[in-house]
């Protein structure tokens, strides 16, 4: 049957993404240069929805629309996407929501953005100009946060620029925090209509702490897609203070509040490889000779990565196929195989494969769980 995605006045859009999914295997693909797109669907019932998260327009997502697939056709003509014909038309929308991300005045072109109210979730990506256009659905909000227990919910902000980002960090916010787009925004309650919000620019959260990660030996930077968990520990406990992804030169960005930070505060930084990297490199955590680093000692810290001494291969329960991208965890045990204490974790690569490095003398027990993929 034939599909296609159009803008709010009707022509189609070419490079737009489309996700389809429901109780048997959907599809994910992009409309043609003629807005057109292709796939093939079992029987079932189906949610369609297209949206910008390939090519911003300054159009937002369409809304989400239930179809029904019978006989290899569309039988749900009534449903807001199809035809009367049988044809599948996805309808983006004018955006209700939208602001422009910059940092020192130049647009950030490669970032994620999402909010999420109640059970309700949308993202986008900027245009060319650095432009987020997003669409809060009221029904949608209302129909998927029944659950919830209230009808009055506090947004929540993601943002994430990626790449070489000229110190652009990640964040996330709820509304009325004092952080970029937070700060604007209040809670939402159902029943009162999401009122058009069109904020203009935001100069995006900036790091006052960079981190260079590097591998084992010599000090090259291990590059991008790195991490590294910052926890405050002086008040005896570990307590979650941020976490960053490294740039192409293997710098983390971190931002704290100077503000309120105070002279006592001690951190310690975990620093993880990344994903295809799991395998060659382990996670290892850095405390200053546990006496922890303070504010002014994190900044161009240079952190190594482990050496691994214990590398593991999880497969599938057919026993051959690697758990792509599954995840495992260590933790020490006593001789009746009652857990003493956690010791790390990470994910597997696209191989099912990680490393870590351990201590000597303790009885550990492996936890791996499965991947769907």
């Amino acid at each position: 049957y034939k599909r296609q995605v159009v803008n709010p006045s009707g022509a189609k859009v070419g490079n737009i993404g489309v996700q389809i999914y429901g109780e048997k295997n959907g599809i994910g693909t992009n409309t043609s240069s003629t807005g057109d797109f292709k796939g093939s669907l079992e029987n079932g019932t189906y949610t369609a929805q297209a949206g910008t998260w390939s090519n911003n327009t300054g159009f937002a997502a369409s809304s989400q629309c239930a179809i029904v697939i019978a006989d290899n056709k569309v039988k749900t003509p009534g449903a807001g996407c199809v035809n009367p014909d049988g044809t599948l038309r996805l309808a983006l929308r004018a955006a209700n929501f939208t602001f422009t991300l910059k940092n020192s005045g130049v647009p950030i072109q490669n970032a994620h953005v999402s909010i999420q109210i109640g059970g309700f979730h949308t993202w986008a990506y900027p245009d060319s100009t650095g432009k987020i256009s997003l669409f809060v659905d009221d029904a949608v909000i209302a129909a998927q946060s029944e659950k919830w227990g209230t009808s009055t919910f506090t947004p929540h902000i993601y943002v994430y620029p990626y790449g070489d980002t000229n110190g652009a960090i990640e964040y996330w916010c709820n509304a009325g925090e004092n952080k970029p787009i937070c700060s604007q925004l209040g809670t939402y309650t159902i029943g009162t209509p999401w009122v058009d919000k069109h904020l203009g620019d935001i100069q995006v959260l900036t790091s006052n702490i960079k981190i260079k990660i590097v591998k084992p030996t010599g000090g090259e930077s291990i590059g991008e897609y790195a991490y590294a968990e910052l926890i405050r520990i002086d008040g005896g406990y570990d307590e979650w203070a941020g976490w960053g992804r490294t740039d192409s030169q293997g710098f983390a960005g971190f931002y704290i509040e100077t503000s309120t930070a105070l002279a006592t505060a001690r951190y310690k930084i975990r620093v993880v490889p990344p994903w295809q990297n799991r395998s060659l490199y382990a996670a290892k955590v850095w405390d200053n000779g546990t006496n922890g680093y303070t504010y002014d000692q994190l900044n161009n810290l240079q952190l190594a990565l482990g050496t691994p001494n214990l590398k593991i291969s999880v497969v599938s329960p057919n026993g051959s196929t690697p758990n792509k991208w599954g995840w495992s965890y260590l933790e020490e045990v006593d001789s009746v195989n009652a857990g003493i204490k956690w010791v790390d974790s990470t994910g597997l690569d696209e191989f099912g494969k990680s490393a870590y490095t351990l201590e000597a003398s303790a009885c550990l027990k492996r936890v791996c769980r499965f991947s769907k993929f």
